[in-house]
This record gives structure tokens, C-alpha cells and sequence, in this order.
């Protein structure tokens, strides 16, 4: 959002849009919606409403670039008051850096399996019997689940030895 703003701020309008089209299908599309796409389905309350903000914001940053249906979407979402209301712009907020550096990582090893499946022929829906993670760094029992459904994992199975020029080594068994 602070790199969006600045761009505007800047009058980088084609930069801005650039940005905030990056963010929307590459971070949230393809990541964070498949991430949390089961939970949300389920009566988890937690992801339906971070996916609820989250489209807030989207919509909030798309206004200025597409008035007509972010305004309808908006008001028939969240408020009756418009979305181009003076102070409605996303405010950049400081968040836990540690959850950030655990989403990126999480990404990372999203990335490298949907790679490993793509390799051997598989669906990037095929089973998996184990997801084989080695690294330095493990992720929270919450941010493993996701992973494990979105990879369609039966287990994760963890592991330390990793050097330190890699950060991840991931194996699938199929």
C-alpha cells in the first residue's frame, strides 16, 4: 500500500495500477485465496473475515482506477457511503513482521511444490502422501495446515538439515 500511495502521491498513476494488478493476482489470487480457501469454506469465522478486509482494501485501491464498479461493489459489500469519500484511502498500517517473513516463506515453499508437481506430471490437485520440507525455519501449526491443504498433503514431515546457502529443500512423495 505505501509503494501504491507513493506512485500516486507522485502522479505515477500507471505505476500505482501496476502495483496494486501485481498485488491482486499474484499475492492474493494465486497465494493467499488458495491458502485460506479451505478454511473459508469450513465455518472458520477468522478467514472469512480477513478475506472480508482484505477485499476492502482491494477495492479501496482499485477506486481511483475503476469508480464506477468498486463504488457498487462497496456499497453493496461494506457502506452505503461512497468509496471515493475523502479519508477512505487504505491507511498503510504496522503489522507483525514476523507474520509477514512466515507468509513469505510459506509462499516460497507453495511455489517450489507447485514447481516439483508441475516436474512430474501432476495435477497441482494430485495427492500427496508427504510433503518433505528441510530448513532452519518451521512455520506456525496454523500457516503448516494451510499449507497442507493447499498442496493436498497427507503429512508434512519437518526437518533441520539444510545449508545455509538453501533455504528450503522440498521433496514430494507422490
Amino acid at each position: 500500500m505505501k509503494k501504491v500511495t507513493d506512485y500516486l502521491l507522485q502522479f505515477k498513476y500507471c505505476e500505482s495500477l501496476e502495483t496494486i494488478e501485481e498485488f491482486f493476482w499474484k499475492d492474493f489470487c494465486d497465494n493467499y485465496l488458495e491458502l485460506v480457501k479451505k478454511r473459508a469454506y469450513g465455518r472458520e469465522v477468522s478467514a472469512k473475515q480477513s478475506l472480508a478486509y482484505a477485499l476492502n482494501i482491494i477495492l479501496r485501491l482499485f477506486a481511483p482506477f475503476l469508480p464506477y464498479i468498486t463504488e457498487e461493489i462497496y456499497s453493496k459489500l461494506y457502506s452505503s457511503n461512497s468509496i471515493h469519500n475523502r479519508g477512505n484511502w487504505p491507511e498503510v498500517s504496522i503489522y507483525d513482521q514476523f507474520s509477514e517473513i512466515e507468509g513469505d516463506n510459506c509462499v516460497q515453499i507453495l511455489s517450489i511444490v507447485r514447481k516439483l508437481k508441475a516436474d512430474n506430471n501432476l495435477s497441482i490437485k494430485s495427492c500427496i502422501k508427504k510433503l518433505l520440507i528441510k530448513t532452519n525455519s518451521q512455520l506456525s501449526r496454523s500457516v503448516e495446515n494451510d499449507l497442507q491443504a493447499v498442496c493436498n498433503a497427507e503429512a508434512v514431515e519437518w526437518s533441520n538439515s539444510v545449508d545455509d546457502n538453501e533455504k528450503y529443500i522440498v521433496n514430494i512423495l507422490a
